[in-house]
Formats: C-alpha cells, structure tokens, sequence
C-alpha cells in the first residue's frame, strides 16, 4: 500500500484479510507501545481496548480462538 501526494492509499493487489490481518497487527503495535509509556488512566484503557480490538480482527481471520491471540499479543508487553 502507497501514500500517494493525493493523500489516498493505493493497494498493493492484498486481499481484505491480508489487509486485516496487517491493520490488526499495527493496532497491536500502537498498543502495546502506548501501555509501555502511558501512565494515565484513561490513555491506558483505550490502549487495552485497541489492543482487544486487534485480537479480535486476528481471531476472525485466522483458525485461533479470540483466548489464544489475546494470550500472544500479552506475551509480547
């Protein structure tokens, strides 16, 4: 995917779920960075929420249940 000077995403030929799959794990990454350097309440929340958020696009793409994306992506914090 190309950010064009138009401001518009142009696909690289992915499939919806390849999408997915690949917005899930940037969310994910948002995540995880903004519960290692947040110390506001409120701010940690939503980095818990968006980081649900992500396991379940990942446990709706894939054969894993929603328990075990959840399980790897808390491994990784």
């Amino acid at each position: 995917e190309r950010i064009y000077r138009t401001g518009k995403r142009r696909s690289n030929g992915m499939k919806n779920s390849d999408k997915i799959l690949a917005w899930a794990a940037e969310l994910q990454s948002f995540a995880q960075a903004g519960l290692f350097y947040s110390e506001n309440k409120f701010d940690l929340e939503r980095f818990q929420r968006i980081r649900e958020i992500s396991a379940e696009m990942v446990a709706s793409k894939t054969d894993l249940s929603f328990e075990n994306v959840q399980d790897i992506f808390y491994l990784t914090f």
